[in-house]
């Protein structure tokens, strides 16, 4: 397969996936150093600006694309994130250049990769307009006339309103699809007792430099606690600490668990990806050159089988 504005070869649209804490954000990065590969962000909470202590944004986030796109009380799922992703990826693939999808959220890569359409489409900004305006009561009367027995929490305004924009929404498929790319997946690999010791030691260095200070700024300037941004992982236990309802070492015990939990879910989904290769990191950190270029290796070899 050839690109159709050259005689060059195809680029590759390579995802890099795996827990959180495996280091695939360095791995991804040192990979476009090398490749001048288009980095675009798969993490379902790196969208939300603010967020960026607690999600471990990249220092180096603005040379990626789909981080700090959305404010904290916005929603974003997947069938935004695929037909955003599918118009960036067009323009890379016109410039001839691969692309790098790297995140640790797992339905957003299946899902582009895939070409899933059956999914919500991005909501209709004047029906949220409309709807933003109206009151619980309104917003529940109106839910329960086109969506009977939803099981929605009602007392969650943010909920009831996303409710009632996909009951009411264009139900249509996506249309969206992905240039001829060669597409390469890749999950990071780390032992699991490494990745356990450096995730306990990375939520310590996250509320080192500043997580809470984050999140009492985010709610000081109206980010509710039920927004969808608070569904990230530590947002919701430092704001009941910073209320007084769990001690400080009770919240940080609370994130290690919740964030190594998440480590494993993320793990058992790289196994059950389809045609993903795995790539193995013995240690943590900033990637040897050796490991670049063995990367670099696996992808030219599975780019060249497709």
């Amino acid at each position: 397969m050839r690109h159709p504005n050259s005689e060059l070869p195809a680029p590759n649209l390579i995802a890099l996936f795996g827990p959180t804490g495996s280091g695939k954000s360095d791995l991804a990065e040192a990979l476009a150093d090398r490749t001048g590969a288009q980095l675009v962000n798969a993490d379902a909470f790196q969208v939300y600006r603010g967020l960026d202590i607690g999600t471990n944004k990249s220092a180096r986030r603005t040379e990626y694309k789909l981080i700090d796109i959305k404010e904290p009380n916005d929603s974003y799922g997947v069938g935004e994130f695929v037909m955003d992703a599918s118009r960036i990826l067009a323009k890379v693939f016109s410039e001839g250049r691969d692309a790098i999808i790297v995140g640790g959220t797992g339905l957003y890569i299946r899902a582009l990769f895939e070409e899933y359409r059956e999914m919500a489409s991005s909501p209709d900004p004047a029906l949220r307009k409309e709807l933003s305006q109206l009151g619980l009561n309104e917003l529940l009367s109106r839910l329960d006339a086109v969506s009977p027995g939803n099981r929605v929490d009602r007392l969650n305004r943010i909920r009831v309103q996303r409710t009632l924009e996909r009951a009411l929404g264009d139900r249509r498929p996506l249309e969206f699809a992905l240039p001829p790319f060669k597409k390469v997946k890749l999950g990071v690999e780390v032992e699991p007792k490494l990745l356990a010791e450096n995730l306990d030691s990375r939520v310590i260095k996250l509320l080192e430099a500043g997580w809470v200070s984050e999140v009492k700024s985010l709610l000081s300037k109206g980010v509710l606690e039920e927004s969808p941004a608070f569904r990230a992982i530590g947002y919701k236990e430092i704001s009941r600490y910073l209320r007084g309802e769990i001690t400080f070492e009770g919240m940080v015990d609370l994130v290690q668990i919740q964030t190594r939990q998440y480590a494993k879910r993320q793990r058992a989904w790289m196994r059950s990806e389809p045609k993903m290769f795995l790539v193995k990191r013995a240690e943590l950190g900033t990637p040897s050159v050796a490991e670049i270029e063995a990367t670099l290796n696996r992808i030219k070899q599975i780019s060249n089988q497709g």
